[in-house]
């Protein structure tokens, strides 16, 4: 589902806004999966693995890890294989149970991602439907 304001799926656009505040993670998009979106628990974690993909692919976010002194590290692996990293992690380690914050990996809004999270929060405040860039 696209959210009619930004061009981009609902929860995309949800994680996005949430960071341009902070890092997300896997968990993170599976938890608004789940509230936005019920079904079984293996729908849920593919759900949430498509728009990790999409996230990834579309540039929006970059994938990686959290070095001990608090920096994101983007990972050097190309946006489908990072998403192929994270599909194959999430099934073995966590099946269809929701990873704890930053186990598999953590997600940083690119300039585009931070661009659109921009847009839907300007014009949820104006009333207004986002035009495209």
């Amino acid at each position: 589902m696209s959210d009619s304001k930004s061009g981009v799926d609902e929860i995309i656009a949800e994680v996005l806004i949430e960071g341009l505040i902070d890092w997300t993670d896997p968990g993170w998009v599976l938890s608004s999966v789940v509230q936005m979106r019920p079904g079984t628990a293996k729908e849920e974690r593919d759900e949430a693995l498509t728009l990790i993909r999409t996230m990834l692919t579309e540039g929006f976010a970059t994938a990686g890890s959290i070095t001990s002194d608090g920096k994101f590290v983007a990972w050097r692996l190309s946006p489908d294989k990072s998403a192929d990293q994270i599909d194959d992690e999430f099934i073995r380690e966590w099946g269809t149970e929701l990873p704890t914050p930053g186990a598999i990996a953590w997600f940083q809004n690119t300039a585009l991602g931070d661009e659109i999270a921009n847009r839907i929060i300007k014009n949820d405040e104006h009333g207004q439907p986002s035009q495209p860039s």
